[in-house]
């Protein structure tokens, strides 16, 4: 792959002066002493940046992929108000300027929108960052591992026995209920439902496999662009409904102030008004992660008539021993929960055919769409109802050469919502209703 050259930069918007914002003097027991109008300010209703570079032509006639970084945001809805001042004394006698700025950006600039916004955590990027290598470099991809499914399938006995007694009279007592639920999670977990799913692949595995082995020979010889895709990209995103950053301000001038102060005769400045806060609160969030590459295959054997055989051999898993048992160690899935291990063993499985199976230009890419609240809100009590509210939409892009695999990005911590309430189940299973779950050893 040709490294990148000619980096660029650029950054565009929609940035414009709008006639929307005044400022006066005040003085105590004089009132307005100067009042300098309406002024021009500036307003952004949408923003992008990007940063990419221009490749030279490779040896193929095309430019190479090169790293890409961008977003864009837009804001929508009426830019809503921003009063300040300052104080002043002049001749012994207190001034206060007074602003409204209703084109508030020096509130929030897209860009700093931008830069409050959380990153994808590194662990859930290795995990598909791996899988979308397995797929590039596996001549026929494994559906499931028909031997562990028949060495799994006497579970399955255990599973029937397990729910009928539910249905038989005395088999169930009201003390045994929490312990029968608990065992019912876990089976349905890890027995019943990798067993019906393996089952149904099973009436699919000869189709799959007589579409593939004529992929593989049509494009025999050719440069072929092959792709990875994951449309729910970090779908447990935890910051959805949270604000993600908030920041003090002042509330309207008018708020706050003792009638016998500013507005008064008292002379003397009024007591400071109660702050509020403007904050960011994240509504919705989509994410996808890609990975995209050319293939050069020229298998040899792809028209012998043990071909489809030794690619069903593949597509059941029987051609991957480490991977087999690995499967059959109790717990391992926990290991893979914390390390992609089981996917890293996919390295290991004995490929069909012999024969040029190249990889080029493979990059991976991360694309997300934020919905975010820019919520401004004042505290003082004069104004209970002051709360203005701006949608703004994030399109994040990131495009990163190779497969950018790092094991430094592994999490030993990080489980998902779905893990840790069968980390939990398993726990219990084997404290709390120990008695009634003796099964949960050997999942």
């Amino acid at each position: 792959m040709i490294l990148p050259h000619y980096s660029r930069e650029r950054t565009t918007s929609d940035r414009k002066y709008i006639r929307s914002a005044w400022s006066l003097n005040v003085a105590p027991g004089y009132g307005v002493t100067s009042d300098y109008g309406f002024y021009n300010k500036p307003y952004t209703s949408n923003q992008s940046y990007m940063k990419d570079s221009k490749n030279p032509y490779g040896s193929r006639g095309f430019r190479s992929p090169g790293p890409c970084e961008s977003w864009k945001a837009y804001r929508s809805g009426y830019p809503g108000s921003l009063w300040t001042w300052s104080d002043y004394v002049t001749h012994g006698i207190p001034y206060m300027t007074i602003s409204e700025e209703i084109a508030f950006d020096e509130h929030y600039d897209l860009a700093e929108v931008v830069s409050h916004i959380p990153q994808v955590p590194p662990s859930i990027l290795i995990d598909n960052r791996i899988a979308a290598v397995v797929k590039s470099i596996t001549q026929v991809p494994a559906d499931f591992s028909v031997i562990n499914f028949l060495y799994e399938a006497k579970d399955f006995k255990r599973s029937f026995e397990h729910y009928k007694r539910a249905f038989t009279k005395g088999g169930l007592r009201l003390k045994d209920i929490p312990g029968w639920a608990n065992s019912t999670l876990l089976d349905y977990s890890f027995n019943l439902s990798p067993f019906v799913g393996d089952i149904l692949k099973m009436t699919k595995v000869w189709d799959r496999v007589l579409k593939k082995m004529k992929f593989l020979r049509d494009n025999r010889g050719k440069l072929v662009r092959q792709s990875f895709y994951n449309p729910t990209l970090w779908s447990n995103n935890p910051f959805v409904g949270q604000e993600i950053h908030r920041q003090e301000h002042r509330p309207p001038w008018w708020a706050g102030f003792p009638n016998d102060s500013w507005m008064g005769n008292s002379g003397r400045p009024g007591s400071p008004p109660e702050n509020g806060y403007a904050s960011l609160e994240v509504i919705k969030y989509e994410a996808s992660f890609a990975a995209s590459w050319y293939l050069y295959q020229d298998l040899q054997g792809l028209d012998d008539t043990w071909a489809n055989l030794r690619a069903l051999i593949a597509k059941t898993g029987v051609n991957n021993p480490a991977k087999i048992v690995w499967n059959a160690i109790p717990f391992s899935f926990i290991v893979d929960w914390m390390v992609p291990f089981g996917s890293l063993l996919d390295y290991l499985a004995i490929q069909p055919f012999a024969g040029e199976w190249s990889i080029y230009d493979m990059v991976n890419s991360v694309k997300e769409t934020w919905h975010i609240e820019q919520v401004r809100t004042y505290a003082g009590q004069d104004v209970p109802n002051s709360v203005f509210r701006n949608p703004i939409v994030v399109q994040r892009y990131r495009r990163n050469l190779g497969a950018s695999i790092d094991l430094h990005d592994v999490d030993l911590v990080d489980f998902e919502p779905q893990q840790q309430l069968l980390l939990s189940s398993l726990f219990a299973g084997n404290t709390l209703f120990r008695n009634g779950n003796k099964k949960a050893k050997k999942l």
